[in-house]
This record gives structure tokens, C-alpha cells and sequence, in this order.
């Protein structure tokens, strides 16, 4: 009986499993991370900002310098031969790196829920903006391969869109309704339902409801995707 072949969001996944050091490594360093800060009694305004800055850089790197190496291999050109679509291939890809990448930050919701006695209630609507968080992230990730450079490049547009992101979405500084214009801004960030998120988990004030977190994560995860989908065929073009 022949086996089914493998996708390629498999075939990433599988190729992460197998680095065993390296993902161990990851799969620790956040959780340990968060729960130092915790345990050390960080103030909770300057914990939530640190939780999802951390999220943000561990997720917004690793995806775009892949894309360029395989770009630069010809990987990307030969996967474009193949009769799979320009959206199966990347869509794949980027699956893989956001699972990943869950699997590195789920153990943070844990911690929280955990630490702060949050309601199950709470602990999903940290689930769902955190996995917005990384789709966008990744999303990001892919988007700067299309600006000229190579692996160095990517990484500095990548630090210098997320932290403008960071800004604008009041990680740094919260942002009330109040403030009209940024408010409005805050809710089109993709990082700004997660620290709204971390914040309600740490049973601190958060500016936003909990309908607001969930609808503005939903909404960014789906435009992100979209924007994915449009990009796909230019994704893969070779330089």
C-alpha cells in the first residue's frame, strides 16, 4: 500500500522536529522567560509589554530568512515548476512556521492562566489573540522578503515594522478611547488585541472589551491571510 505523500506543511514541521536542540531551545526560552518576570514580581503594565514584545521578535524573523535562503537556492523556483499553486505553497509554508510558533508560546498562556487565576473564558480570548499575533507576524515575516535585500536586510525591516507596530498599537504606552485617532489606529495593529489580552489575564485594566479583542483578532488573522493570498505568486518569484 503506497503511502500518501507528505505535504509541505509536513514536510516543514517534520524538518523543524528533527533539529531536536534547537527546538527544545525554543520551546523553553519563552516560558522561562516569562515566568523569571513573573516570579520576580515585575509590575504588571511592564510584564504585559515585555510578554508581547517577546512574542512579536520570536515570531517575525524566522519565516522571512528561510524564504530568502530558499529564494536564493532556487527552492522557491522549482516549487513554482511543481502543479501545486502559487497559495497551496506558501499557505503551507506559513502554516507550518505559525504551529511552530504556537507550540514555542502556548506554555506563556499556561503560565498566566496559571499564575493570575484566569477563567477559561480569559485564557481563549489569550489564545485567539496570540495566534492572530504570530499569523501576522508571519505574515510580516513573508512581506519584507519582496523589499530588495538579503537575510540582514529582512531582519532590519522586520525590527523596524514591528516596532512601529508596537508603538502605534499602545504597547509601549496604553491608549484610551479618549484619544480618538491613535484609538481608532490601535484596533488595525496586530499586536494591540494581544496586549489587550495579556493585560485581562494579569486581571489588569484593559482599554478594550472582551468582544473587541476577539473581533479585532479575528478580523486581523483573516486580512493577514488574504493579504498572503494575493501576494502568493509574487512571493515565489525568484530574484
Amino acid at each position: 500500500m503506497m503511502s500518501r505523500p507528505l505535504s509541505l506543511r509536513q514536510i516543514e514541521l517534520l524538518q523543524t522536529r528533527r533539529a531536536l536542540v534547537p527546538l527544545v531551545v525554543k520551546l523553553l526560552y519563552p516560558g522561562l522567560t516569562v515566568m523569571i518576570m513573573l516570579a520576580g514580581r515585575a509590575p504588571h503594565h511592564i510584564a504585559a509589554s515585555v510578554i508581547v514584545l517577546l512574542i512579536a521578535f520570536m515570531s517575525v524573523v524566522d519565516l522571512g530568512l528561510l524564504w530568502v535562503r530558499d529564494r536564493r537556492s532556487g527552492l522557491l523556483a522549482r516549487l513554482a515548476l511543481t502543479p501545486l499553486s502559487a497559495q497551496r505553497i506558501v499557505l503551507d509554508r506559513f502554516a507550518a512556521a505559525v504551529i511552530t510558533d504556537l507550540l514555542q508560546t502556548l506554555p506563556i498562556v499556561g503560565l498566566l492562566a496559571v499564575f493570575f487565576g484566569s477563567s477559561p473564558g480569559t485564557a481563549l480570548i489569550l489564545v485567539v489573540a496570540l495566534a492572530t499575533t504570530l499569523i501576522c507576524s508571519n505574515t510580516i515575516s513573508l512581506a519584507v522578503t519582496l523589499l530588495p535585500g538579503g537575510r540582514r536586510e529582512v531582519i532590519l525591516y522586520a525590527v523596524i515594522t514591528v516596532f512601529a507596530l508596537l508603538f502605534l498599537g499602545g504597547v509601549f504606552r496604553p491608549i484610551g478611547p479618549a484619544e480618538g485617532l491613535l484609538n481608532a489606529l490601535a484596533h488595525l495593529i496586530p499586536y494591540a488585541p494581544l496586549h489587550q489580552a495579556v493585560r485581562l489575564a494579569m486581571n489588569e485594566k484593559a482599554m478594550w472589551s472582551q468582544t473587541e479583542i476577539l473581533v479585532d483578532s479575528l478580523a486581523l488573522a483573516v486580512t493577514s491571510v488574504a493579504l498572503l493570498w494575493t501576494l502568493a505568486a509574487r512571493l515565489l518569484q525568484t530574484d
